[in-house]
């Protein structure tokens, strides 16, 4: 038996009137979103790398450009780039004129993406992020740019490389229906067998902490704590 569940899809959300707004221009050809997640830093980026990506975008005349950045950014951008300091991004992802996802590449990013059928442009910084970006690139719906190779030239050319062929968007739905095509929707198995568990004569045993039938000592880590202990005091003779 396969038992294979991962978090549902959210359902779509209205955008809000100042993004609606934004977007709705009627000589835009899509909608590019930017966001590298709350980890990533851009008080500490170097200022070249803020300066490659103003410049890259504010080259980006045939597209709306709505990026996610906390800072108080020290270049002006053009009228057709947005910056926010949070985002609502499902609704950004499942808005039909969203062309391009600019992301680091984290799980959630990647799978909100891939429910939304938005290709992705990444730079992955740390943990998963470059695993995650080799799999998409992989799977033909992403492409790649290093984090220290990072120019205006090279973030421009990487977005309309994207934006101009439609093979990414193309990989990216095949990959969305793999993805959504389930016997039962996710939360439903998820439901299924939890309540499976709680109906059995087993479920005292499966949710019973095994913390229980452990000695105090072990259990309160006495022992781990007076080996430490007992080591600081023989390193310090």
């Amino acid at each position: 038996m396969l038992i294979f569940t991962t978090t549902p899809c959210e359902v779509p959300r209205r955008l809000p009137n100042d993004i609606e707004e934004f977007i709705s221009n009627p000589r835009s050809r899509g909608t590019v979103y930017v966001a590298f997640g709350s980890i990533v830093d851009w008080t500490i980026a170097p200022p070249n790398v803020i300066k490659s990506f103003i410049e890259a975008f504010n080259s980006l005349v045939d597209y709306r450009v709505i990026w996610s950045i906390k800072i108080k950014l020290p270049k002006r951008l053009a009228s057709h780039v947005m910056t926010i300091s949070w985002a609502p991004q499902s609704a950004i992802l499942y808005d039909n004129r969203t062309k391009l996802f600019f992301t680091h590449a984290g799980l959630k990013s990647v799978k909100e993406a891939i429910c939304a059928g938005v290709p992705l442009l990444t730079i992955p910084f740390f943990a998963d992020q470059m695993k995650n970006s080799l799999l998409a690139y992989q799977c033909g719906f992403a492409e790649i740019i290093h984090k220290r190779k990072i120019t205006s030239t090279k973030l421009l050319s990487a977005m309309l490389q994207i934006l101009q062929n439609d093979t990414y968007q193309q990989r990216m739905l095949s990959v969305r229906s793999i993805y959504t095509d389930r016997i039962m929707a996710p939360l439903e198995v998820e439901t299924f067998w939890v309540e499976r568990i709680l109906r059995s004569k087993s479920a005292e045993v499966a949710f019973r902490i095994r913390a229980v039938e452990m000695p105090w000592i072990p259990y309160l880590c006495f022992d781990v704590t007076l080996m430490v202990l007992c080591a600081i005091f023989l390193t310090s003779q």
